[in-house]
């Protein structure tokens, strides 16, 4: 399923083409630190993964685990460990491309996020359980744990791009098409 949103037009020109890098790197961390500063990352890795961990706690409430916590992100309101997931994708996105590693499958549910790399708006977001990731994923032993394609994924667990677009400002589709295997 797919969120609707306002479209966003390719911008007429590079405006930050001009920019140093090292101007640009500087306005990266500040960024990052604005971000810190709000709680929607914690880290300063690259934020897509502490944003979706963000989103995914203001939709699931409870608590963000400790970084370092093995398998989950966030202790849910109801008490289930979440393990979030999440990945940009466009139209050059290779199809077999796959969410981060998976090393353990010690979490009650797998929130999967996918967004537009352009604009950061919400696509679709499902949950599977430890069972539904560990059956589609592939072992790799390059990275030491399960590697679960976009494509494959976007057909399993339950659809829950509703419960997860009010975070991102927009509204999912009425007439949603909803995966013939559900989970509660």
């Amino acid at each position: 399923m797919t969120v609707t949103t306002t479209p966003v037009p390719d911008p007429p020109s590079r405006p930050l083409a001009a920019e140093p890098t090292p101007a640009l790197l500087r306005q990266y961390a500040e960024i990052l630190a604005e971000l810190r500063e709000r709680g929607v990352v914690r880290t300063s890795n690259a934020p897509l993964g502490d944003y979706a961990e963000h989103i995914a706690l203001q939709v699931y409430g409870g608590t963000l685990a400790p970084n370092s916590a093995k398998s989950y992100d966030l202790v849910a309101s109801d008490g289930q460990h979440v393990q979030v997931k999440a990945r940009t994708v466009s139209p050059t996105t290779s199809p077999s491309a796959v969410f981060s590693v998976f090393r353990s499958f010690e979490f009650d549910t797998a929130a999967l996020i996918v967004l537009d790399a352009r604009t950061y708006d919400l696509k679709w977001a499902r949950e599977l359980s430890p069972d539904d990731v560990r059956e589609a994923s592939r072992w790799s032993s390059h990275v030491n744990g399960h590697l679960l394609q976009i494509r494959k994924a976007e057909k399993l667990g339950t659809d829950v791009t509703d419960k997860f677009a009010p975070e991102f400002g927009a509204t999912a589709p009425a007439s949603a098409p909803v995966s013939a295997k559900e989970h509660p």
